[in-house]
């Protein structure tokens, strides 16, 4: 039940911030497979830093939101390089596990909306073996359109 809850919170103290359809702009509501949720505030247009919170459903602490911290970037097409995307990055501290998650990856415009792929790095600060300090794996956050 508490797993039902927060995700609504997490929605109703977030409406005032817009969400688009495109990735003109990463503000919004975003899902990834595993039913995790990150809400996005918007870019300061100066540096690329935005911030937001993480609800994650795939880890030990389910149902605690996190603060995110990460950077965006882009640059105009040319004739030789026309694809543009969204560049972005960005990393959750999670509380008192001792794990740090990073993840990079780009935001594009699909046939299905707007999605951010990326990959990530799970860092754990102690673990039984020497070998299982880092993880690595990958993540499609698909913006939650009915924010809109």
């Amino acid at each position: 039940m508490k797993n039902k809850i927060l995700p609504s919170i997490l929605f109703a103290i977030t409406l005032p911030v817009m969400a688009h359809a495109s990735c003109d702009t990463l503000a919004g509501r975003w899902v990834n497979a595993r039913g995790s949720v990150i809400v996005l505030e918007n870019t300061d247009a100066q540096t690329g830093r935005f911030k937001g919170d993480f609800l994650s459903e795939a880890s030990i602490e389910n149902g605690a939101i996190f603060a995110i911290a990460g950077w965006v970037n882009s640059s105009q097409a040319t004739s030789v390089r026309p694809d543009v995307v969204q560049s972005l990055s960005f990393t959750v501290r999670w509380g008192t596990t001792g794990s740090i998650t990073a993840w990079t990856g780009f935001c594009r415009k699909t046939d299905k909306g707007a999605e951010i792929a990326t990959l990530w790095h799970l860092v754990r600060s102690n673990s039984e073996n020497d070998f299982d300090h880092i993880h690595s794996g990958s993540d499609v956050f698909v913006r939650d359109e009915s924010t809109l």
